[in-house]
């Protein structure tokens, strides 16, 4: 924890095999500019510091010297990459043999998913180990949310659960700082929550694809995302529920 943060980017570089002009290109900065940073002759700024984060896949809490989590414990990236293949294959795969205890499951009962996923959702948000807890319960949510939706031929109750399944793989693969993944999820979420026409689901996936892309660096088009997505609501507003109403504000 008291290595300065040039000595901790060399470290973790090195342990990655990534040589200075790979990571460099990466984070969008020169070479000679991130060895002059390695050797603590330059100081970077956040922006810079979050752009290497993302490039050696650390959170960038990392690079400032705190102290590991059990979240970052060492089975994590396998689990990581069992969800990332999780996410491109499994609309490919529906008809695979169901995973052990699985089989039961019927895929049109909706409310017995979103039951799973609120409990998923509340470890997210209370438990001290959520990284590894929740990770090893996402890849079923993710398969089964694709099951309901090819069992009830994308039905705007399944699109809307899978809204919520895909929201919670997003945050996860965020505070893994995989943003070629949280932009994809959040372009998926965006994808079924037209598909089920509930206004106040667009405006959230909206929100949440604004989110991932001012995380990518792309603060301009989200906030003409925004923008456009605030016009759209606005009409909606005199007679929408609170949650609407909630939504609208955070898009502001």
């Amino acid at each position: 924890p008291d290595m300065p943060t040039g000595q901790l980017i060399k470290l973790h570089r090195l342990n990655r095999r990534m040589n200075v002009v790979t990571l460099a290109a990466q984070a969008g900065i020169t070479a000679r500019y991130l060895e002059m940073i390695e050797a603590g002759t330059k100081t970077p700024a956040l922006p810079t510091l979050q752009r290497i984060a993302q490039a050696l896949r650390l959170r960038t809490a990392a690079l400032v010297g705190e102290l590991p989590s059990e979240d970052a414990a060492g089975p994590a990236a396998p689990r990581l990459a069992t969800l990332e293949n999780v996410i491109y294959t499994c609309r490919n795969q529906l008809t695979a043999d169901p995973s052990p205890g699985d089989d039961q499951r019927d895929p049109t009962d909706i409310a017995a998913l979103d039951t799973r996923t609120t409990r998923a959702w509340h470890t997210w948000r209370t438990s001290p180990t959520k990284y590894s807890d929740v990770m090893d319960i996402l890849p079923g949510l993710i398969v089964d949310a694709e099951r309901s939706l090819a069992a009830t031929s994308r039905s705007p109750a399944a699109c809307r659960q899978a809204v919520a399944v895909y929201d919670l793989a997003r945050a996860l693969v965020r505070h893994a700082c995989r943003t070629d993944l949280t932009c994809l999820l959040a372009d998926r979420m965006m994808r079924l929550a037209d598909e089920s026409g509930d206004p106040e689901v667009i405006a959230a996936s909206t929100w949440g694809m604004g989110q991932s892309m001012i995380f990518a660096g792309l603060s301009e088009a989200a906030l003409e995302l925004a923008m456009h997505a605030i016009e759209r609501i606005q009409p909606l507003l005199p007679d929408a529920p609170d949650s609407l109403h909630s939504v609208h504000g955070g898009l502001w």
